[in-house]
């Protein structure tokens, strides 16, 4: 057996809201989507060969997600192109990159955090 695909589910508060931020950060499109009392509880969006889903883990609270630690645990690795025009755009829409610095192995990254605390490097040249 071979594995060909990983995708990655993350649980969020609002998957409407964490659709926006993955397309305006990273430039993900929707591919599919389920709805549950007329509200996005699942979606699964991609970009290239890249898919992430995101499912709406209930509790949807703005307050809650403001005052939760982040996912320590968990960190998306997303290389890039075109590091510096990406940091730039981010800084642009107010999304707040981190410093891009040149890590001991040699990558240059900046970290960027989601709206439910999931922590994204950002990597490339």
């Amino acid at each position: 057996m071979v594995t060909q695909r990983l995708t990655v589910l993350l649980n969020v508060e609002d998957v409407a809201t964490s659709i926006d931020f993955y397309a305006q950060a990273l430039g993900f499109g929707l591919v599919d989507s389920w709805r549950y009392e007329g509200r996005i509880a699942w979606a699964k969006l991609a970009i290239g060969s890249i898919e992430l889903m995101l499912n709406e883990h209930g509790e949807n609270s703005p307050a809650r997600r403001i005052n939760r630690q982040g996912h320590g645990d968990v960190v998306l690795y997303f290389d890039v192109d075109d590091l510096d025009s990406l940091w730039a755009a981010l800084e642009q829409d107010g999304l707040h990159p981190g410093v891009i610095r040149k890590e001991d192995y040699g990558t240059r990254q900046f970290a960027l955090v989601d709206l439910d605390g999931y922590e994204i490097a950002v990597t490339g040249i």
